[in-house]
């Protein structure tokens, strides 16, 4: 049982991976962002990861997968903006970047600046 369970991780791991560059922006790989966004831009990625994981793993979405989550870089949060069932949208700041926030949903990844 633990040996298929372990097969089924990897499995849902290698599907997520060929799925990763369709899904996350490919402005998160680009150089148009600044080094200091780093720590929240790659908590979104990891959020997002975690979040198609245990749609794989449950068959919807779910917020459990972030429980552990409490170990993130100095000045980085995230919040849930919306979460109506079988989507989800969650928003990543940082102190040290008040004025960008990353938009996490199903769709992705995405950067955005706060109008002044």
């Amino acid at each position: 049982m633990k040996k298929l369970n372990l097969s089924l991780i990897i499995a849902v791991l290698l599907l997520l991976g060929a799925c990763a560059p369709a899904a996350v922006s490919n402005e998160l790989f680009e150089s148009s962002h600044s080094p200091a966004e780093d720590n929240a831009r790659q908590t979104a990625i990891l959020i997002w990861h975690r979040m198609e994981l245990g749609r794989h793993q449950t068959g919807s979405y779910t917020s459990n997968v972030l429980i552990d989550l409490d170990e993130l870089p100095r000045g980085v949060a995230f919040r849930m903006e919306s979460f109506p069932g079988e989507s989800f949208e969650l928003r990543v700041t940082d102190d040290a970047v008040p004025d960008v926030w990353w938009l996490v949903n199903p769709e992705g990844v995405s950067r955005h600046e706060s109008r002044s």
